[in-house]
C-alpha cells in the first residue's frame, strides 16, 4: 500500500452529525426544503428538525490576502493514538487555505521530511496545476525545515512559509482542521488498531469533509464547491430563495436577509506571514 493516499470521491454520510449547528438550515434550503414561516429571534431560521439555529460570520483579519484556490496551502502533522501504549501514527495533512479543501494527506508510522516531500509532490500532481509560486505554510517543526523537503519545494517552484518563532497559533487553518477531525462524532472512541484501519477512516473523513461538510467560514458551501468554482451559483440561488422567503414571511426578519455573497478574500493569518523563504 502506498504511504501517501490520493483522495477518493467518496461520500461519508456517517459524519453528517458533525456539521456545525448553523449548517443544517442552509443545506436544507439548497435541497429545496421550504421555509415554514415561523418567526425566530435574531434572524434565526428553523432547520428541518424544528430546532432554531443562528448564524456566525467569520471576518478576515489584516494580513496577506488569498484570492483563489492553489495560491496558499497549509500543512501540518498530528499524532493518532493506537492500541499499543506509547505508539502513535503520524497524519500528514495539506489543505487549501482559500477553499478549505483537503488537497492531500497520508498516514505513516513516523514523522519524516521524505514522506512530506512525497505527499506535497503527489498533491501538486493530482491537483493538475502548475505549482510554481504556490505558498506552502507550516509551523517550524523539524520535518518542515528539513533540507529534503526544502529541496523538493524548490524543484516544484513552491515557496515555503513558516510560522513566527515561539508563536503557537500561527498555523490556524491546519490547527482548526485537526480540531474538527478529532472532535467529530465519527472519530473513533478507541485508538486505531492498525495503519490500514486509520487510512480507511481518514479516507472517509476527507471525502465527507470535502464533499459534504458545509463550512461556516465560506458561507456554508462545501470545500469542493468552493475549490471548483461552483459556490457562486449556489450562493446566488440561496440569496434569491431567502429574498423570496422574506417577502412571503416578513415577520421572520427584522432587517435584511443574511449576506450570501461569496467570500472573495481570505487571510493566511491575522498577523500575516512573518517569514517567507527565498528559493
Amino acid at each position: 500500500m502506498n504511504r501517501c493516499t490520493v483522495l477518493a470521491g467518496l461520500v461519508w454520510l456517517g459524519a453528517a452529525s458533525a456539521a456545525p449547528p448553523e449548517a443544517p438550515a442552509p443545506r436544507a434550503r439548497d435541497l429545496g426544503v421550504p421555509f415554514d414561516g415561523t418567526p425566530g429571534p435574531n434572524n434565526a431560521i428553523t432547520d428541518v428538525s424544528g430546532v432554531e439555529v443562528g448564524f456566525k460570520t467569520l471576518i478576515s483579519g489584516d494580513g496577506p490576502l488569498v484570492r483563489g484556490p492553489n495560491q496558499v496551502w497549509s500543512w501540518d502533522i498530528t499524532w493518532l493514538a493506537t492500541t499499543v501504549r506509547g505508539l502513535y501514527l503520524h497524519l500528514y495533512l495539506v489543505l487549501d487555505v482559500w477553499s478549505r479543501r483537503i488537497v492531500g494527506w497520508c498516514i505513516a508510522e513516523r514523522g519524516s521530511a521524505e514522506i512530506a516531500a512525497e505527499l506535497i509532490t503527489h498533491a501538486c500532481r493530482e491537483g493538475n496545476f502548475d505549482p510554481k509560486g504556490l505558498v506552502l505554510h507550516s509551523d517550524n517543526g523539524k520535518p518542515m525545515r528539513a533540507s529534503t523537503l526544502i529541496a523538493t519545494l524548490q524543484w516544484l517552484g513552491v515557496v515555503p512559509s513558516f510560522s513566527r518563532p515561539h508563536v503557537s497559533d500561527d498555523n490556524p487553518y491546519s490547527e482548526a482542521l485537526f480540531r474538527t477531525l478529532k472532535h467529530t462524532p465519527a472519530y473513533p472512541r478507541q485508538p486505531f488498531e492498525s495503519l490500514a484501519g486509520a487510512q480507511r477512516w481518514m479516507t472517509n473523513f476527507a471525502a465527507w469533509y470535502n464533499g459534504e461538510h458545509r463550512h461556516s467560514a465560506i458561507r456554508y458551501v462545501t470545500p469542493n464547491e468552493r475549490h471548483y468554482g461552483r459556490e457562486k451559483e449556489i450562493l446566488a440561488r440561496r440569496q434569491r430563495l431567502y429574498e423570496r422567503a422574506r417577502q412571503t414571511y416578513p415577520g421572520r426578519w427584522t432587517g435584511a436577509t443574511r449576506n450570501w455573497a461569496p467570500v472573495h478574500l481570505v487571510t493566511l493569518n491575522p498577523a500575516g506571514i512573518s517569514e517567507v523563504v527565498n528559493t
